[in-house]
């Protein structure tokens, strides 16, 4: 689905300026977030680092996954017990520990 709407907060990339300003909005005195990153080490990154997040954040933003990744094949592996309990069945390829 493609657009000719330009609407600058979602087709602008992201600065560093805007990383920096959301890093100096983070309260520092809360708790580490489920990746493990305390906020107030956030405020205690290099210049450059700010720059690397900024890309990265434009890169996850912007990409797209080619159509050959678009399109898996999931099944099941039997454990034993009732073959319709799906606790028992897991997914070989999704993450986590499966249905």
């Amino acid at each position: 689905m493609s657009s000719d709407v330009y609407i600058p907060v979602l087709d602008d990339d992201i600065t560093p300026e805007e990383v920096q300003s959301c890093i100096n909005r983070l309260d520092k005195t809360k708790a580490a977030g489920a990746d493990g990153v305390q906020p107030g080490l956030l405020g205690l990154l290099p210049a450059e680092w700010i720059l690397y997040l900024a890309g990265l954040f434009n890169m996850a933003l912007g990409a797209t996954y080619p159509a050959v990744r678009q399109i898996a094949k999931m099944f099941t592996i039997y454990k034993g017990g009732e073959r319709n309990e799906l606790q028992r069945n897991k997914c070989t390829e999704c993450p986590g520990k499966g249905v």
